[in-house]
């Protein structure tokens, strides 16, 4: 079991440390075509997604641990769409960069991880599943394909 994945998060995504990684990766998430700048984006949502991961009621947060987390960020970038293009390739690069800065590293091929984003925004666009159904698959990706990062 991974300690780390059930703590609360030390570090949150927010639209800083966003830009920084978008534009940090962006050239090297090109797949058959480039991402657009960062800003061309829809107005407000990616600070909707994240504020609601790390957002608080009643002292306790919405999702309380790294992997509550990391699977809201997963799910909710591939699904909800706040660039007009590249989602899923920014959710993976989002969600792997979130669990890194918590000590957590993703096994996970990308690739295959891609594959499964895809499925997973069909499935949910298409209502061929519980959106609760597809969450708990995230979730379950990431419970099996992380490790605690150890100091060499």
């Amino acid at each position: 079991m991974t300690k780390k994945l059930y703590q609360t998060p030390k570090i949150w995504l927010n639209l800083k440390s966003c830009k920084i990684i978008y534009e940090a990766f962006s050239q090297k998430l090109k797949f058959s075509e480039p991402l657009p700048p960062f800003n061309d984006r829809f107005p407000g949502k990616l600070e909707s997604i994240l504020g609601s991961i790390s957002q608080t009621y009643g002292g306790d947060y919405l999702y309380p641990s790294v992997l509550d987390a990391a699977a809201g960020y997963l799910f909710r970038l591939i699904c909800e769409h706040p660039f007009y293009n590249g989602n899923k390739r920014v959710a993976i690069l989002f969600t792997d960069i979130f669990l890194y800065i918590n000590g957590l590293e993703l096994l996970f091929p990308y690739q295959d991880l891609y594959i499964l984003s895809t499925m997973i925004a069909k499935a949910s666009e298409e209502k061929k599943y519980k959106e609760s159904k597809l969450r708990a698959l995230c979730k379950q990706i990431l419970i099996d394909y992380t490790r605690e990062i150890t100091e060499v």
